[in-house]
């Protein structure tokens, strides 16, 4: 017999497949396996209330629980955070965090999957390439046993017969669902709010879903011309409480009713937009889709938010990084502006004319990198920080979205979606003056004066 202190919470699958998301049942682990040709390692599972079993999809900070042996085949836990989302037509719960109760335990009861679990066909065998999941009993016949279960068994992931692969969803931690009918009235069928989601739960298999998220970044709106005719395209990214981030793309009439609407630095709930795969050559976001505003997509303010969803979100890498740093590739630095050369006009392989500025950046590693700015960067923040180190001032500057160039020795310039901050608010640009004012300031004021010397000697 299973342990006494191994009590299942009644009816919790239902529950939990019907949409509740507050009762944090306890339940039993009576599969567990790897998730087969994933980008990253995840893993999925099958839970059990004692009387039925469901589909479910662990998040990636959850994988270290399995890996130490102490999330196994029969352990008892505790649901504490999970949401429910519709993937290739079946349900599938993504649990985001959960208690291990008992580490071990015997099979309890009989559970059985749910019949939207269940194949198409009854008699599929164990060669069935379509990447469904099929019922098989633990001891080989149902109902041979007490302990008897269904097994989920993971099929090949992609059969170029049965369309396109399937894409896991990328799942992200501490994401609390607000009570989105509370105080609303009678609501028509279909015409519920889509509930809120994190942005790392986002996957193209589902269908209503919403998300909360700050403004980072916008783009300028451009024109283009292909086989279909001329367009106009811009995107801009976003960030949620979660720290999960996403770019958002718009096409033509859709550009036309959203790039007045969109602000940098305000919040909006969006929803009813399509998700594709992040095209990696123009979008350096940590997320693999992508979302494309639609005719029927909504965008509304939120003006009383609060502080909730930080205002940008950084990945600094050391400067003394950057040499070992991949040719093309993005990333945030932060240091102190130690030089900054006048701006000057650059004729590109185009024909147009635009604008370059070179500075130096130097951290606390005692590297330093030439970050070249370009075009507008040049004019606003490149002057701004040639006036601040001409009065004896030596800002930090942090660069968000730098591309890494190796052309005569690795530097970082300045693209499009580039967003460049002087003196932030972070710790880390406290550090960097703590260490500047610990000796640097004065060598540099010196080296700094005797340049700008030299530079009028010249005129």
């Amino acid at each position: 017999m299973a342990p006494a202190a191994a009590r299942l919470t009644a009816n919790a699958i239902a529950a939990v497949s019907g949409g509740d998301l507050n009762l944090k049942p306890v339940v039993q682990v009576v599969e567990l396996k790897q998730v087969p040709g994933a980008a990253q390692e995840r893993f999925r599972a099958l839970v059990s209330d004692g009387s039925a079993a469901h589909q479910a999809l662990l998040a990636t900070q959850l994988n270290a629980l399995v890996k130490a042996r102490r999330l196994r085949r029969g352990s008892v836990v505790q649901l504490l955070e999970y949401i429910c989302s519709t993937v290739q037509n079946r349900r599938i719960i993504i649990i985001l965090n959960m208690e291990v109760i008992i580490p071990e335990c015997e099979i309890i009861g009989n559970p059985s999957l749910p019949p939207e679990a269940e194949p198409v066909s009854q008699n599929v065998s164990s060669t069935n390439n379509s990447g469904s999941f099929t019922r098989e009993t633990l001891n080989g016949s149902a109902g041979s046993d007490s302990n008897s279960v269904a097994r989920l068994v993971s099929k090949s992931s992609a059969n170029p017969a049965n369309g396109a692969p399937s894409f896991p969803p990328t799942i992200q931690p501490s994401y609390k669902p607000p009570p989105m009918y509370k105080n609303r009235g009678a609501i028509m069928k279909n015409e519920a709010p889509a509930r809120i989601i994190p942005i790392a739960a986002l996957n193209p298999y589902q269908g209503r879903w919403a998300i909360k998220a700050r403004v980072t970044a916008k783009g300028d709106i451009r024109r283009y011309n292909n086989a279909k005719g001329d367009g106009k395209v811009f995107s801009f990214d976003l960030l949620d409480s979660d720290g999960g981030e996403i770019r958002v793309t718009c096409f033509n009439a859709v550009v036309d009713r959203f790039y007045e609407v969109v602000e940098v630095g305000k919040v909006y709930v969006m929803s009813k937009g399509s998700l594709k795969p992040a095209k990696k050559n123009f979008n350096h976001l940590n997320n693999e889709w992508e979302i494309f505003l639609e005719a029927a997509s909504t965008v509304e303010p939120c003006p009383d938010e609060n502080d909730s969803i930080p205002t940008q979100q950084f990945n600094f890498r050391p400067i003394s990084e950057i040499e070992n740093a991949e040719n093309n590739s993005i990333l945030d630095i932060i240091g102190i502006v130690t030089s900054v050369n006048p701006s000057v006009t650059i004729l590109r392989k185009n024909g147009m004319e635009t604008q370059r500025r070179i500075m130096n950046l130097k951290d606390e590693s005692g590297k330093s990198v030439e970050v070249t700015l370009w075009g507008e960067f040049c004019n606003k923040e490149g002057s701004q920080l040639q006036e601040a180190l001409d009065s004896g001032f030596f800002p930090v500057l942090a660069v968000k979205a730098g591309k890494v160039n190796d052309f005569s020795g690795k530097s970082v310039g300045t693209i499009s979606s580039t967003q460049l901050f002087m003196n932030p608010n972070l710790p880390e640009a406290d550090r960097l003056k703590v260490w500047f004012d610990g000796g640097e300031r004065i060598l540099l004021r010196n080296l700094y004066q005797r340049m700008l010397c030299l530079r009028f000697l010249r005129i």
